[in-house]
């Protein structure tokens, strides 16, 4: 009896042992990600950049690597509209949306039914497709892409908050081309 308890024990240890990186690699994680959320309502652009560098050793945690991935491609996406506000090159602003489609993308590859990747994929094409507003060949390649990723996040998620927030540009945007339409 008294080896059973003793093994037990010893598995319990280890078990908990092994855990403890797991939870120590989440608790940073999560504190960079809380770091992300500040820069991004304080429109610093340095830190965020920071961040999403910071973000890179828990890339091969298998178990984190789609909200990793997901937290980087946010960074990226809100860094984007926060360059907007402050008058940053569009082009440098496209190369951030399309480097935050390629994280969701890679967030979505791991975990097919994480909405909120879709969602920001959505929000970085509408963005790009704003920068490209006078090339219709460019702006019509951007809503190809969009067209599905929002009728399965439509279908997926029609109460997400943040899907409500990224369908109000779309919605304006289609009203005020009605209305310019209609006038003609």
């Amino acid at each position: 009896m008294n080896k059973r308890l003793v093994v037990a024990v010893i598995l319990t240890s280890l078990s908990a042992a092994s855990g403890a990186p797991d939870q120590n690699a989440r608790a940073e994680a999560e504190q960079i990600v809380s770091q992300i959320q500040r820069a991004d309502y304080e429109g610093d652009r340095a830190a965020l950049k920071k961040c999403y560098d910071a973000l890179t050793p828990f890339l091969d945690d298998t178990e984190l690597a789609s909200r990793i991935r997901y937290w980087r491609g946010f960074d990226l996406w809100r860094s984007a509209i926060n360059g907007f506000n402050d008058s940053i090159d569009t082009n440098e602003l496209e190369r951030e949306l399309m480097q935050a489609v390629d994280e969701f993308k890679e967030a979505i590859m791991r975990d097919p039914a994480f909405v909120d990747a879709k969602i920001g994929m959505i929000s970085c094409l509408g963005y790009c497709a704003y920068i490209h507003r006078h090339d219709a060949n460019r702006v019509q390649e951007l809503l190809e892409q969009i067209s599905p990723l929002l009728k399965e996040a439509k279908a997926e998620a029609p109460d997400n908050p943040r899907l409500i927030w990224v369908m109000g540009p779309i919605l304006f945007t289609r009203r005020s081309t009605a209305g310019v339409a209609s006038t003609r």
